[in-house]
């Protein structure tokens, strides 16, 4: 078993029926069958019902204070486990370690920002585009290049986004430059991931990650305070106290982004990224489903074909060797 499970409290279980499914259930064959698949997929639906979650609290919170509760209580689970078995590590780059947290934070900013003005699906596709431009982004570093399929499934994906972002499209224009955005500053955040780890206790990066989901936000409550407000919704909102009857959902928002990272992290020690990454693209279909349910129109044609094509590209590009592998290899 990976020894990152143990991090987490997971101990070693035997399975004491060893005979193969008949392939009678489906879930039940994928998981004795294709565990680290079977984990993916649940990674898929925990952060498409976070997504959901907050589109559902939207309406009573800013995206700056979802964004806060989630990483928040996120934090509850992380800094336990760290606890209970002190990373052993290298270290040596803090300023990368910071540099992680902000953009990471900075992803997750606008992530929400779409999530709480557009459609799940269309937010969650322009988040999960990152593969696109992080192939680009290793195209320019020394020794690496991309052949003419690569540049073609590239360029496939631009096409998608460009179908999604057209000016006339079905959301004012800001939307769509967050969007994209979002899916650049999550490209910059795995590129930097893949350095750090070779220097610190996975534990530590995603704690890096949270810590600047809660301070970050707390600046911008401030900021707001002070007078930074019209216009600058993107990065400053007012804290509103949570309502009572709110704070299980609150609670279910940090609890799914938690479960999504901790099931990511558990495939990702049994299986290789690329593989895996194409698979977690289920999050789209799983966050139109969610979002149709909670009142989102479904996309047009025009917008759909642009989806389609962001995740054949996304699935194309996961699959690269060229792009880095962010999970844990076999131990």
């Amino acid at each position: 078993m990976p020894g990152f499970l143990t991090d987490w409290g997971f101990k070693r279980v035997r399975s004491k029926n060893k005979k193969p499914s008949l392939g009678i259930n489906l879930i039940n064959d994928l998981k004795q069958k294709r565990p680290a698949g079977f984990m993916i997929l649940l990674t898929a639906m925990s952060f498409a019902l976070m997504g959901g979650t907050a589109k559902y609290l939207s309406k009573d919170y800013s995206a700056i204070e979802l964004v806060f509760f989630r990483n928040l209580i996120g934090l509850l689970f992380i800094v336990p486990a760290l606890i209970r078995k002190p990373p052993i590590q290298k270290g040596g780059l803090p300023g990368l370690l910071v540099f992680r947290g902000l953009i990471g934070t900075a992803a997750l900013y606008l992530l929400f920002y779409n999530i709480t003005h557009i459609g799940l699906g269309e937010a969650n596709t322009y988040n999960l585009a990152y593969p696109i431009y992080l192939a680009v982004f290793t195209a320019f570093i020394p020794g690496q290049r991309l052949n003419l399929k690569e540049w073609i499934s590239v360029g496939v994906g631009f096409l998608g986004i460009v179908l999604i972002f057209r000016p006339e499209g079905d959301y004012p224009i800001q939307y769509h430059l967050a969007g994209v955005g979002c899916g650049l500053f999550a490209a910059m955040a795995l590129l930097s991931i893949g350095k750090l780890r070779q220097f610190y206790d996975s534990r530590v990066i995603v704690l890096s990650f949270m810590s600047g989901g809660v301070v970050l936000p707390l600046i911008s409550f401030l900021l707001y305070q002070m007078g930074l407000r019209e216009g600058w919704e993107v990065i400053t909102s007012d804290f509103v106290v949570p309502k009572f009857d709110n704070l299980f959902l609150l609670l279910l928002l940090g609890g799914f982004a938690a479960m999504g990272q901790l099931f990511l992290t558990i495939a990702l020690g049994w299986d290789k990224a690329g593989r895996l990454g194409a698979l977690n693209y289920v999050q789209v279909i799983f966050a139109l489903g969610i979002g149709t349910l909670l009142g989102d129109p479904f996309p047009s044609w025009i917008v759909f074909t642009g989806m389609l094509l962001v995740i054949l590209s996304g699935v194309l590009n996961v699959r690269r060797s060229k792009v880095p592998e962010v999970g844990h290899k076999r131990q």
